[in-house]
């Protein structure tokens, strides 16, 4: 009887030996690979955006899989979070615009004009020197973009009447600050109105660069088929702190079945954004987009839309990267779906793009910091500094959230970090089948020495 309690207790002390073990403190070595972080300046909380190896390496798609270690290899907190996109971006804004007659210009040649304007700098009125014309069309068109103030906008929509029904024109932009010098911004942009095979494209977007000024010009080449510009309208960015956007070309790989092709990402990123570069020459495709996390899973519509990529008259013309909810999946499919598609044999290829994450950590003791990720034994963090976060929300700007930087990729663990633990033992039901047995081989030995007594 002494001997069944003392293997009882035996067991139990190794079931808590192992569960100690289990929940030890992860170190480096658990981790397949590692980032060194770089801080420029001495701060209590840093703040990174995740790059694309740790999307590439994290064993768990929702990054459960990574630790910050300081100098002394200790884990310190951390939080990871999407980035922070606006509650109320900016409104589209109309665009005053003035015609201005004559011969067409180079983008940065000065023309002689009576421009009037008020105390603010708004343009009231644009006349040209000497008589114009009155069979003269107008070649440009003086955009005032100083009621605009501090917002700076990231793309012009132009909307026209009198539209012909097949029409192409490259325009060019140029800005000036004082309506004197102009120095040219945008030097070819493709504007169109096609119909083809029963689709309708129609592009009048212009993409300004990072400066814009408060006066642009511009100038639209005269032409049979030259439509009358009727409306301008400034577009604003999602937000002027948005983190840059990241972008990833894949190469297709020849489904089985004809007209789709397979791409792999090698890595669950969190997509919104996508693209088809299509081969060169005149392609026009109507497709499905669908994605999936692993090889075994079913496919998931993300878009059906029109992706074309055009030349007439010397201009190109190609489709807007298409928005999508975020999808944090690695394998993605493009399907033909229109016979009317005239598309090429070579396969066109996949642009993704997302907004890293945002990694934020407490700067617990001295650094070097390192960002380590790739496993598939360790647990997710229990322990993130959202509550102080939350706490410093409002005072982010006074210097207690700095900006760091990751160098170049180390392997810690290596690879075969990235394996998946094994199943458990199932400790108790062993415990708990030895406690019963133990248990009636006891009754038993009580019953037989019993019986021998009597």
């Amino acid at each position: 009887m002494k001997k069944l309690l003392v293997l009882i207790c035996l067991i139990c002390c190794a079931l808590n030996a192992h569960n100690a073990q289990a929940k030890a403190a992860p170190i480096k070595k658990d981790f397949a690979y590692g980032l060194p972080i770089v801080a420029e300046s001495e701060a209590p909380i840093y703040e990174i955006n995740l790059p694309a190896a740790v999307y590439r390496h994290a064993a768990r798609p929702d990054l459960a899989d990574i630790r910050v270690f300081n100098s002394k290899n200790e884990v310190v907190p951390h939080a990871v979070s999407r980035p922070r996109m606006p509650s109320n971006p900016p409104p589209a804004m109309g665009i005053p615009i003035f015609p201005i007659p004559g011969q067409n210009v180079r983008n940065d040649q000065n023309v002689s004009l009576n421009i009037a304007t008020d105390e603010t700098g708004t343009i009231i009125d644009v006349q040209t020197d000497g008589p114009a014309k009155k069979t003269e069309k107008t070649s440009a068109w003086l955009l005032d973009l100083s009621g605009l103030r501090d917002l700076r906008p990231e793309k012009l929509v132009l909307e026209w009447g009198d539209q012909p029904k097949n029409f192409t024109a490259t325009v060019s932009l140029s800005g000036s600050h004082d309506l004197a010098s102009w120095q040219p911004l945008v030097q070819a942009a493709s504007v169109a109105a096609l119909q083809f095979s029963g689709h309708r494209l129609f592009k009048n977007t212009i993409v300004l660069p990072g400066t814009t000024m408060p006066y642009l010009r511009l100038n639209w080449p005269q032409s049979p088929t030259t439509p009358t510009l009727t409306t301008v309208t400034a577009h604003f960015p999602e937000s002027p702190g948005t983190h840059p956007r990241q972008w990833k070309r894949l190469d297709a790989k020849k489904s089985k079945k004809a007209g789709a092709w397979t791409y792999d990402s090698s890595g669950a990123f969190p997509v919104d954004r996508l693209d088809l570069e299509l081969p060169e020459g005149n392609q026009l495709m109507q497709a499905i987009i669908q994605s999936r996390q692993s090889r075994q899973d079913e496919w998931h519509s993300r878009h059906r839309g029109l992706f074309y990529r055009l030349r007439t008259d010397g201009t190109t013309l190609s489709n807007a990267p298409t928005m999508l909810p975020p999808a944090i999946e690695r394998f993605w499919r493009v399907k033909v779906v229109s016979d009317e598609s005239a598309i090429s044999e070579a396969p066109p290829r996949l642009r993704l793009g997302w907004l890293p994450h945002r990694l934020v950590f407490l700067a617990r003791d001295n650094p070097p910091f390192t960002l380590a990720f790739g496993s598939g034994v360790i647990p997710p963090a229990a322990e993130t500094v959202d509550l102080l976060l939350s706490e410093f929300k409002t005072r982010s700007s006074s210097g207690l959230i700095k900006p760091a930087s990751t160098g170049e990729m180390v392997v810690l663990g290596g690879p075969e970090r990235l394996e998946p633990a094994p199943p458990p033992l199932p400790w108790k039901k062993w415990l708990l089948w030895a406690v019963l047995i133990s248990s009636v081989l006891a009754l038993a030995a009580m019953a037989i020495r019993l019986y021998r007594q009597m």
